[in-house]
């Protein structure tokens, strides 16, 4: 006995493409903020739809929060106007029921919603974001009477992407959680080693914030000010193999003692290789003693041989050092250590990562 299956019509490959498409999309990362960005955008792309949001339960207080908004603003949005549609969207994230309005002058709760009127809101589709049997949020999306109409083929594809959404969100919340735990033992490692001398206590937290500042002044992505954080508490990690006499000698290092007070980005290296860690934070970690002109150490790299976040680090590890207390002498002050750091632009510093920490004030901001 033969089996005849029917062929999937032009319309369902055509809405396979742009599933799997959007899927590919929202998938290829694991940062939260860009992940629900790519979520949004899809949604108003392959919908066509005018506006959109997408609110999240905060887990503590269980309300739902916005995070991601295309052609509509939060202060619409937190509006008295807006106050009883947004009820309605809250019933989504608790009970799990969508809204599907292809005509809310035909409802008869809808159309006498103020914020329905204001807008001229024809069509309106909005479902909750579900892993398993939980709501952790919901995706909204409206037209006005002018713009495109929302059928049951835009319900369909909206109910599949809100599935693929809910899973790439809880998967990047997941690995947020992860990466923070992470980052939270290596903050413990670093401050374990800063304990060993009072006088750089904080000093580790002081770079991190610096270099990250500075990152976000450079407009590098998240990922990047990710790694450039790990980086800035890891730094001096290998100063836990320096002798206590060296690190807190009060007067100045004899040549055997500086000799060995050099080796601390190796051996901060030589701890941090094995981990799961980016290759660029590890690098950051060897490299943050190199010069500009190729007279630092361990690797006398020039210019931009020496790795960015390791250029980064130099500047505000050296700003920090100048304007803390240290063993063998009291805090320089910001005035000289601006100076100086505009002396060494050149030879000790990049010039272009000391032009962005002194005109946009990244010292101030620390």
């Amino acid at each position: 006995m033969s089996v005849h299956m029917n062929k999937p019509s032009s319309s369902e490959k055509e809405k396979f493409k742009i599933l799997l498409e959007a899927g590919q999309i929202i998938n290829s990362t694991l940062n939260i903020d860009d992940v629900l960005r790519r979520v949004m955008d899809k949604v108003i792309e392959i919908l066509s739809a005018e506006r959109g949001f997408i609110m999240l339960t905060d887990e503590k207080t269980q309300k739902l929060v916005l995070k991601v908004a295309r052609n509509v603003d939060k202060q619409t949005i937190d509006s008295e106007d807006f106050s009883a549609s947004l009820s309605s969207i809250e019933s989504v994230s608790k009970g799990g029921t969508p809204i599907f309005c292809p005509n809310t002058q035909l409802d008869p709760k809808l159309s006498k919603r103020a914020s329905i009127a204001l807008h001229s809101i024809r069509y309106i589709l909005c479902f909750p974001l579900k892993i398993k049997e939980k709501i952790i949020g919901v995706i909204y999306v409206d037209n006005r009477i002018k713009s495109g109409i929302f059928d049951e083929q835009h319900r369909d594809l909206l109910e599949v992407l809100t599935n693929q959404a809910a899973i790439a969100i809880e998967n990047a919340r997941l690995y947020e959680n992860l990466e923070k735990n992470y980052l939270d033992v290596i903050r413990a490692l670093a401050n374990t080693i800063e304990a060993k001398n009072p006088y750089t206590k904080g000093h580790s937290d002081r770079v991190t914030i610096l270099a990250v500042k500075t990152a976000e002044a450079m407009e590098l992505s998240a990922r990047e000010r990710k790694e450039i954080e790990m980086a800035g508490i890891l730094h001096d990690v290998g100063k836990i193999g320096i002798g206590e006499e060296v690190l807190e000698k009060p007067g100045r290092l004899t040549e055997e003692e500086f000799k060995e007070m050099k080796m601390h980005p190796g051996i901060g290296y030589d701890i941090i290789k094995t981990i799961s860690l980016p290759e660029s934070v590890k690098e950051a970690v060897l490299h943050h003693q190199e010069k500009f002109d190729g007279t630092g150490y361990p690797g006398g790299l020039k210019g931009k041989e020496i790795p960015l976040y390791a250029r980064i680090i130099a500047v505000c590890d050296s700003y920090d050092a100048m304007t803390s207390d240290r063993v063998y002498r009291k805090s320089m002050g910001v005035d000289y250590a601006i100076s100086q750091l505009k002396s060494c632009c050149g030879t000790q510093f990049d010039p272009e990562i000391i032009e962005i920490f002194l005109n946009k004030k990244i010292y101030e901001l620390g």
